[in-house]
């Protein structure tokens, strides 16, 4: 079945299988509306904060990440707005999917596992070389009209000598400010 589906005011266009309950958004973003038997494992709760929770999982034999929000929460809007505008940035994690099981207040996103964070302690004590790359890794998302709002050691993980940023539930919408005046920019 065709058509669209609303997620929390995102109008979303995809493909219906009846057989998984799988709306296809995009080739690669996948919202689970009914899982069936469980292909996503949790495997470690990692953090339990104000409006979401993260955990380590498994899905189809592969390491992910799964980040769960109450379906009303804003958090839900601005992560998925960030999300899908910086997607093919090389320093923020692929969102694979939605999971978003029958019944249940929360949505999960399903993220590619890029590792741990830098620290917790704050950006004290890191090389100059990562503080760099998180700056250019900052001013990539803020390019591409998103403000993270909320940059602290935490949401900064590394994997492989790459930084990723994570965690856009504060995140602000810049788009629109770009012709605006410079008081708009964050």
């Amino acid at each position: 079945m065709r058509g669209n589906f609303d997620v929390n005011g995102f109008v979303l266009q995809g493909n219906l299988d009846l057989n998984g309950f799988v709306v296809q958004i995009t080739e690669s973003v996948l919202l689970r509306i009914n899982p069936g038997p469980p292909v996503l494992q949790l495997t470690d709760c990692i953090s339990n904060g104000k409006t979401a929770r993260v955990y380590t999982a498994v899905l189809e034999g592969q390491p992910v990440i799964l980040k769960t929000v109450p379906w009303e929460s804003e958090d839900l809007t601005r992560e998925l707005t960030a999300y899908q505008r910086l997607g093919h940035l090389p320093c923020v994690p692929r969102l694979l999917g939605l999971y978003a099981p029958l019944g249940e207040d929360w949505v999960g996103f399903v993220l590619e596992d890029v590792g741990s964070p830098i620290g917790l302690m704050g950006f004290g004590d890191i090389a100059d070389s990562t503080r760099e790359a998180i700056l250019n890794a900052v001013i990539s998302i803020h390019h591409h009209g998103i403000s993270h709002e909320d940059v602290a050691a935490r949401n900064v993980l590394m994997k492989d000598g790459h930084v990723f940023i994570i965690d856009f539930g504060e995140a602000v919408d810049t788009s629109a400010c770009r012709t605006a005046a410079p008081s708009c920019l964050r």
